[in-house]
């Protein structure tokens, strides 16, 4: 096993964010169902798996900078960064996934997709407030100018 899989329990937040964006994957699956039908609803559910997605990487990143962020602040950052491009980059091929592959309607996986990214946005900490890291002391700061 590698060290990522025995990660220190560290609360993200993780929890309330997932339960509120089942809530509100129901929600908005139930309403496009009952008004656009069973292809609709497998669209809108779509939708929210990838802000599932997203939310279970960004979580699983964040843990292993806030980890890295004691010994090396400039990993941590670039932990956080490559967090942000792997979300782009798997948004991005889940859309394609499920509009060209799956046959799935596009209007209720982006509303669905939406209505959870601000799910998410509402809910969600503001995750870099977690990462400890020093900051750097500028030159103003130092003692070594005098005033």
């Amino acid at each position: 096993m590698n060290d990522v899989n025995r990660l220190p329990f560290i609360d993200t937040g993780a929890k309330a964010i997932f339960s509120a964006l089942a809530l509100w994957a129901a929600a908005v699956s139930l309403f496009f169902l009952y008004y656009l039908g069973e292809a609709a609803a497998q669209a809108a559910s779509f939708g929210v798996f990838i802000v599932f997605f997203n939310v279970w990487l960004t979580q699983r990143k964040l843990r292993i900078a806030i980890l890295l962020s004691q010994n090396s602040p400039e990993q941590a950052i670039g932990t956080i960064y490559l967090a942000a491009v792997q979300r782009f980059a798997f948004t991005l091929l889940f859309f394609i996934v499920g509009m060209s592959w799956l046959q799935l309607m596009p209007v209720p996986m982006l509303i669905a997709f939406a209505v959870a990214q601000f799910s998410y946005f509402f809910t969600g900490r503001d995750d870099m407030d977690m990462l400890i890291i020093p900051t750097v002391q500028t030159v103003s700061d130092s003692k070594l100018i005098k005033h």
